[in-house]
């Protein structure tokens, strides 16, 4: 089980390059079954956020739709936030996640900015690094 973090699934919504060629192939493989995922609610909550802005209040709705049908979100509460703050980690989001893959008993969260994570007792991996992983 793999998390993914918010920069993977922006860099897929928003198609930004570069960063959108892998991260789009990942999820693929989460979509084919090769590989099971999740996401934090405060990601999908952000993603909603974010493309609004990009690209307005019914496409984003739609996008977020799309998503939360191909990838699931593991619920954010209070155990899991007692579990952040108590987390050798420093940036408060990477923290939350951080507690979000503990709680989805994820071994993996998939980011571009590894260095958040320092201190994490998960894997730390990229899009690309996870895809190298997988057969085919």
């Amino acid at each position: 089980m793999i998390l993914l973090a918010p920069d993977v699934i922006l860099d897929v919504l928003l198609a930004r390059a570069p960063h959108a060629e892998p991260a789009a192939r990942l999820l693929d493989r989460v979509v084919r079954g090769d590989l099971e995922a999740t996401m934090s609610a405060g990601t999908a909550a952000l993603a909603w956020q974010v493309a609004e802005r990009a690209v307005g209040t019914q496409a984003a709705r739609g996008l977020v739709e799309q998503l939360l049908a191909l990838v699931p979100v593991t619920p954010l509460g209070g155990t899991t936030l007692l579990e952040a703050l108590a987390a050798p980690i420093a940036d408060a989001d990477a923290a939350l996640l951080h507690a979000t893959a503990i709680a989805a008993t994820a071994g993996t969260i998939v980011t571009r900015e590894p260095r958040q994570f320092e201190g994490s007792t998960r894997a730390i991996r990229s899009p690309a690094e996870v895809l190298a992983t997988l057969p085919g």
